[in-house]
């Protein structure tokens, strides 16, 4: 079934001045957020931090703020990244955006990797591919990028086949298993705000919310009627 590899959600501001007298004030609040989180490093324009486990991380800086999460629950990723939108657009003062995205990679599990092939075939028709293809002798299609637009969203589809680490349960007192790299189908949608966007009128749990459905409902509605899952 799918499920989230990947969530990110960034924007762009034109005057993040602030950062230069608030930054510290802002790790601080945000920390209390994410309180799994370490500096990681600092630049003059900019500030990452990143969680003891490898699954979180973000920065934040005069111009853009990025936040990224591996896995994990739709709804609590929707609820962090409001707190880190709203942390940012208080302390610096930010009324506009210039720019937001928000990527969702969802990746479905195969045993192998024909088999990945094959359903990726259920999102990308094979002809299509081929008609990619033809003439280049000794290439295997890896994937294909498909872009649309529609006022004010830029949408990027990637469809892929993948290696991504399965995920294990952690029983305590079993020692871990090694991990091994799985193929998957992956699926990855960016969606890009391109126009101005005041601070005031962006709900990012229902942005976030209404983007992230749309996008399964429609990955899913694209493979096998039989097949039920929610990526959530």
């Amino acid at each position: 079934m799918w499920r989230p590899l990947l969530r990110e959600f960034e924007f762009d501001y034109a005057d993040g001045y602030l950062f230069w007298d608030k930054s510290g004030r802002v790790a601080r609040r945000l920390l209390q957020t994410f309180p799994d989180m370490l500096h990681k490093e600092s630049a003059v324009d900019q500030k990452t931090f990143a969680s003891r486990n490898g699954t979180e991380d973000f920065f934040y800086g005069v111009r853009v703020a990025h936040l990224r999460v591996f896995s994990g629950d739709a709804g609590a990723f929707r609820q962090k990244a409001a707190a880190f939108a709203q942390a940012i657009f208080e302390e610096f003062d930010v009324e506009v955006l210039t720019g937001f995205r928000f990527r969702l990679v969802l990746g479905w599990p195969c045993e192998t990797y024909d088999e990945a092939q094959r359903l990726m075939h259920k999102l990308v028709p094979l002809e299509s591919v081929e008609k990619l293809t033809t003439g280049l002798q000794g290439f295997d299609a890896q994937g294909i990028q498909v872009e649309l637009k529609k006022a004010p969203w830029f949408i990027t589809a990637r469809f892929s086949v993948i290696e991504y680490p399965e995920q294990t349960p952690e029983i305590p007192g079993v020692p871990s298993l090694p991990v091994r790299n799985i193929p998957h189908v992956a699926a990855s949608v960016q969606s890009d705000g391109t126009q101005p966007l005041k601070s005031k009128d962006l709900d990012v749990v229902a942005l976030l919310d209404n983007l992230e459905s749309g996008v399964a409902a429609e990955l899913l509605q694209k493979l096998s009627p039989e097949i039920h899952a929610d990526p959530s």
